[in-house]
């Protein structure tokens, strides 16, 4: 934090001490909206003007992840509680919030450009990492939906195989039935 700040909220309090004596009850309040008023590290004063929007757009995408790990909590519910309507609403529902991540994504790549600098300014970090932190975990969180989901699929595949085994029903790459006899063979005898 700057000097500025941290003397002029010391000069605040010492403005407030006689006040408080005397059984001001507005001192709290008075100090919380003065604090907000000057400007910290993390509130973008000692950052550049990239700097700042550069933040802005890391709440941003801060913000969304959270919503975007939400939903994906949600459909990792409907896939195990096989509630399917309400998995095709929160998969649509992350195509949104997924488009409007990319759209933040890139937004941030043409702010910082080749200056990767910018991410460890003070205020920014802390930040950055929060979003890299989100990004894995929600990385990791589409993984084991994937093989949860794929490892159902499998078993199911597999006892559909073993039931349905000789019966002359196959099915195509489509998942219809296709005839599978053999509808004219042509055998030579004279060998």
């Amino acid at each position: 934090m700057g000097m500025n700040f941290m003397k002029a909220v010391s000069d605040r309090l010492r403005q407030a001490a006689p006040a408080k004596a005397a059984g001001n009850r507005n001192l709290v309040r008075d100090l919380k909206a003065f604090v907000p008023a000057e400007r910290s590290p993390i509130d973008g004063a000692e950052l550049s003007e990239g700097g700042r929007e550069l933040m802005k757009v890391l709440r941003s995408q801060d913000e969304l992840l959270d919503s975007i790990l939400r939903e994906q909590d949600k459909m990792h519910r409907d896939v195990k509680q096989r509630k399917w309507d309400s998995l095709q609403k929160s998969m649509s529902q992350m195509r949104e919030l997924s488009d409007s991540f990319v759209a933040l994504d890139r937004r941030r790549e043409a702010l910082v450009g080749n200056d990767r600098g910018m991410y460890f300014e003070p205020g920014v970090e802390p930040v950055f990492s929060s979003v890299r932190s989100k990004l894995t975990r929600s990385k990791i969180e589409n993984e084991a939906l994937r093989s949860y989901v794929n490892a159902t699929k499998d078993f199911i595949s597999g006892i559909i195989d073993e039931c349905y085994a000789g019966s002359g029903v196959c099915y195509g790459q489509n998942g219809r039935m296709v005839n599978s006899e053999v509808g004219s063979v042509l055998i030579n005898t004279e060998f």
